[in-house]
């Protein structure tokens, strides 16, 4: 498949999130779902992994951003009286509700034995195919030409390029992220495991 860049059409832009994020994403680790074009339709299916508690690495990561994203705004209390006014505050704020969020929500799919958002996913597509039937049949225009208007075609211009700089954002974003002193596990290791490796350092220091 062709890198669907210029994604036009909401199918375009499932396109390209299988593309970015499933077939050709930048870490070793892949969702336990993805999209699958077959006959014109665009399906959503499940991916064996090799290790079933791999599917739990997504929560995890959500967990390990809120614990820490909370443990910094703690540190950073301690630190700086005017705290509403750090702006590193909010955005650990955001990540947290952000991680919150995404752990909720992928539980949901993960925990979901009848694979209920499956079923959800195929009915939709099952609506649509009928919806486009009834239209060409009451209009006598073709389907397609529900996808030219203007406002789906914008919607799904600006969803691509959002899609996209996120993706290009990844390794550039950790630097950046850095530099701007956003990242938790880096501050958090400044304050409290530094100093605590400085203090046991001493410690033995003055017992020798």
């Amino acid at each position: 498949m062709n890198f669907p860049w210029k994604a036009t059409t909401p199918l375009e832009v499932c396109r390209l999130v299988q593309h970015l994020y499933g077939t050709h994403y930048t870490f070793r680790y892949k969702l336990a779902y993805q999209f699958v074009y077959r006959k014109g339709i665009l399906h959503y299916e499940k991916v064996a992994m090799k290790y079933p508690i791999l599917k739990f690495i997504p929560s995890l990561i959500s967990v390990c951003i809120v614990t820490f994203s909370a443990v910094s705004i703690y540190c950073l209390h301690t630190e700086d009286d005017q705290l509403l006014g750090d702006l590193r505050f909010w955005v650990w704020i955001c990540l947290i509700v952000m991680g919150a969020l995404s752990f909720y929500g992928h539980l949901i799919v993960i925990l979901d034995k009848g694979d209920l958002y499956l079923q959800l996913w195929e009915q939709t597509i099952e609506f649509d195919r009928h919806a486009r039937n009834e239209f060409e049949i009451q209009s006598g225009l073709s389907s397609s030409d529900l996808l030219k208007s203007s406002q789906i075609r914008i919607v799904s211009i600006l969803l691509s390029s959002y899609l996209q700089a996120l993706y290009v954002f990844n390794p550039l974003g950790l630097l950046i992220v850095m530099y701007y002193e956003f990242d938790v596990t880096s501050y958090i290791f400044r304050s409290v495991v530094h100093p605590l490796l400085n203090t046991g350092r001493m410690t033995s220091f003055a017992k020798f």
